[in-house]
Order: structure tokens, then sequence, then C-alpha cells
């Protein structure tokens, strides 16, 4: 039994929504029987009730019931294979954005199937800025000189949560990043190494406690959540976020249509002795379970989630930033894709270095953060405190 298809204009009349096209067709196999597969209703009736259907984007997919004899010995557990027009022979791994591939594996092995990209950005108001005549800040003394213009017009410079302490912890995190870079973070935050050890340290919480100072961050946010802290930044009473790529589809309902949402990397550091390119991000994706039901519907399942076409339309629909070559990034961002080429030629670390995921550790680490924030802790004491708070956690 053979299955071939001319992929040609027969499809349009299920479709009569769509435009006229002009089509070349090109007949070729796209699944044959093998010789030696049993098959439950005679070798002429094993791949049968063919369907095909022409996707919105032009993609042609193709689906019949396959009734070739499945581990149950019965026609239980038949499944209905599915072939798309784009296979091209490029493999799942090749097609994942090089940056972000270590975030799904392990010694080299993918455990899991990306399904979106998260890279962190400092996101500004491009309405604001021009009628400003203001430039996005690529240094920190530049950020510093920018938030106190922003400031003089009676507007808050930068929108910020109080009540969740990881979104402060971003500023802290990324000061870091270019102060002493990540490796050394993470030997403080996972591997006993201290702080105080580390001269950069001190510089990134004096730095943040200048912008603090200079009332860098919005009106009141000790009583904000981060949603109406989000809200504040659209609504024209800040003037720049640092937050996830996630930003604008979690704020879809609340974005104004005539919004200029623009997006640029975390300024550098003159001076700093970390990572002055590197950004933050992560990777969300699913797994199957190798014991589980079912595992070639799951696979099926993951291979249509994560195909060019659906990635596509998730990007337009939910504002996600795909993780897979060819792409385009969510549109109404300028700056996007800037940030992700950045991400290609450079490093990504995993978001908060990890530490938010484990409870004890994220308070003893942004604990004294969000106390620098209010005005209660100093640089200095800041310090001591992750170090002496990271020791209690270690016991």
């Amino acid at each position: 039994m053979v299955v071939t298809a001319a992929l040609a204009s027969c499809v349009l009349a299920a479709l009569p929504g769509l435009p006229a096209q002009a089509y070349s067709p090109t007949q070729g196999t796209i699944y044959q029987l093998p010789a030696s597969q049993p098959c439950l209703k005679g070798r002429g009736n094993c791949a049968i009730y063919p369907k095909i259907a022409q996707l919105p984007t032009g993609r042609l997919i193709a689906s019949w019931e396959q009734a070739t004899v499945p581990s149950s010995g019965s026609a239980a557990g038949e499944t209905l294979p599915i072939y798309k027009s784009d296979d091209s022979g490029t493999t799942w791994a090749d097609a994942v954005l090089p940056a972000f591939r270590h975030f799904a594996q392990y010694q080299g092995k993918y455990y899991v199937a990306p399904d979106e990209a998260v890279v962190l950005g400092l996101f500004y108001n491009g309405k604001l800025f021009d009628e400003w005549g203001l430039q996005p800040p690529t240094t920190w003394d530049e950020l510093m000189t920018t938030a106190k213009t922003i400031r003089s017009k009676g507007v808050s410079p930068i929108a910020v949560t109080g009540t969740f302490q990881p979104y402060m912890g971003m500023w802290w995190d990324h000061l870091l990043l270019r102060e002493i870079g990540a490796n050394a973070v993470m030997d403080v935050a996972w591997n006993g190494k201290k702080l105080a050890d580390q001269p950069g340290a001190l510089e990134a919480a004096k730095k943040l406690e200048a912008l603090v100072s200079a009332k860098g961050f919005l009106d009141g946010f000790s009583g904000i959540d981060f949603t109406a802290a989000q809200a504040s930044f659209f609504q024209g009473k800040a003037a720049m976020i640092l937050m996830g790529s996630w930003l604008q589809g979690e704020m879809k309902a609340s974005i104004p249509k005539d919004f200029d949402l623009r997006v640029t990397p975390f300024p550098s550091v003159d001076g700093g002795q970390g990572d002055q390119e590197g950004l933050f991000g992560t990777l969300l994706g699913m797994s199957v379970a190798k014991k589980a039901k079912n595992t070639d519907l799951a696979v099926e399942y993951v291979k249509l989630s994560d195909a060019k076409d659906e990635q596509t339309q998730r990007v337009k629909d939910l504002g996600i930033v795909s993780p897979y070559e060819g792409v385009p990034t969510p549109a109404g961002v300028q700056g996007m894709d800037d940030l992700l080429n950045r991400a290609k030629s450079g490093t990504v670390t995993y978001y908060y270095y990890g530490i938010s995921q484990d409870t004890q550790r994220s308070t003893a680490w942004y604990g004294p953060v969000s106390t620098l924030f209010l005005g209660k802790t100093s640089p200095q004491e800041l310090i001591s405190q992750i170090d002496s708070k990271l020791a209690g956690v270690r016991g």
C-alpha cells in the first residue's frame, strides 16, 4: 500500500476562505507500507480513508487510518499518522535556537522538547522616549541619567513590584552578571563561596542603592503587586520595566492598541569584570514519559505543537517567543529580533540563577535585596546578610 500526494489546489474546495493560488504539483510518496508489516485489514486496505487539508498558512497536512497491527495485537491502539508538506529533512534538534539548547539537554542529550523561549530585557515606552528625545540606555551610567530625566518629566522611571521579591531581584541578578559574572554568582549561591570575597558584588549593591536613592522606581511600588506594576507601565506611569518576554502575552488585554512597546538588553557596566553581553532566559517545554501509555500519540502531539506553523500561530496569538529557527518574533515589540540575535552570539544564563526554584535559598538571596529597595538595608549589610542567610540554608 502506497500513499502518494500531488500537493495541488484540490484541497481548496474544503477551505472557501483561502485566497486562490497557483500550484506546480510535485508528486511523491509520503508513506509506503513495509513489505514485512502485518496488516489488520488485508494488504490492500492497510492505509485507508486518506484526508488532506490546507492550513491558512498554506501548509498541507495529510492523514489516514493506518491499519497496521499495533503492539496490542488488535485494532486497539491504531493511530492516525500526520504528514506535513514542509517536512524538509531538517532534524528537530537542528531547529532549536543554539543559545537555548542547553536548557533542554543533560550531558548533551535532549530530555525536553522546547515549546517556548524566555528572554529577559529592559522594556520601554517608545512614545515617551521619542517625545523626550531619549535613547535606550546601553550603559549603567546612561541608565542613571535617563532615569533622572524621566523623573524630571513627572513620570516614574522604572516599574517594579514590591510584593514579589524575585522581580526586584532581577535588578540585583543583572548587576551581578555584569560585575562578577554568572560562574562567580553560581559559586556563591550553590557552592558555598561568599559574596564578601567578590569585590564586584559590593559595587553591584552600591549601584542598586544609587538607583533606589535617585527615585528610579515606581512611586508606591512597595505596596503594588506585579500585575498592577506592569499595568502602570502600560498606562504611562512608568517609562521602563525589566521583565521577561512573557510581558506582552501576559498583559495583552491591558495594552493600549497604540502603545509603542520596545525592548533593549540590560545595560553594560563600565569596569565590570563579568559578562557585559549576556542575557537571562530559559526554555519551557514538554517531555514524554518513556513508560507512559500511548507514548506514540504523545510524541505526535509534541511534534504538532512544535511544528513551524503552529509555533508561528502561537507567536501571533499569544505573543510568545519561539525557540525555533525561522519562526518570527512577536509583532509589536521593537527590538526583540535584536535581543534574540544577541542571544545567538552570546550566553543565556538560567534566569534567577535557578535560585527562585528553592524557597529557602530564594528568601536568603532576595529577602535582603527587597529591604535594600525599601531603604532599610545598606549595600554592606546586603552582602553580609546574604552570606549569613545562605550559610543557614546550607546548614
